[in-house]
């Protein structure tokens, strides 16, 4: 109960903050807690950290916080699909539920390196995770204009296997 609580109270101060305290190193720490949060391994804690960021990016609050907090999170969502193996899908399969979540508030341009990313899970040999990939592309490609989407991540969409052939 104590984490949840101190997400929604770190919630309320991060909407409360004006748009110069994005840039600092006191707020880098606060949204690395919350994406920390967002790949938790205790589900109640991982549920209230996602919605505490699809709330923060989808909201009404300043462009400032927004493009922060959206760069940030799918750089973090990003790295962890990078870094994803066969062995560990556990936080990838977490994170795809934030980017389905989060995909109807995000930028052309975020939707694309999102659809990067999320592509590049195809690649991990894990039948496990194919439907979790898939609907989360097809999220992602639904809500984003795909005109600006790379022609190595349209070519995942199409054909699963042919972005491994591509250099």
């Amino acid at each position: 109960g104590v984490a949840r609580h101190g997400l929604h109270a770190l919630c309320a101060c991060v909407q409360a903050q004006e748009d110069a305290a994005w840039g600092t190193p006191q707020m880098t720490r606060v949204i690395a807690c919350l994406l920390t949060h967002a790949a938790d391994p205790r589900p109640k804690i991982r549920k209230v950290a996602q919605t505490m960021l699809v709330t923060l990016i989808s909201g009404s609050g300043s462009k400032a916080a927004k493009s922060h907090l959206e760069g940030r999170t799918v750089h973090f969502c990003g790295q962890a699909f990078k870094n994803c193996t066969p062995a560990d899908i556990v936080t990838s399969q977490h994170l795809l539920g934030l980017a389905r979540e989060l995909a109807p508030s995000l930028t052309p341009k975020s939707c694309a390196h999102l659809v990067q990313h999320v592509a590049e899970l195809l690649g991990v040999d894990s039948r496990a995770m194919f439907p979790q990939v898939s609907a989360a592309l097809a999220a992602i490609v639904r809500e984003g204009d795909t005109s600006h989407l790379p022609a190595k991540a349209m070519a995942s969409i199409v054909d699963p296997g042919g972005w491994k052939k591509s250099p």
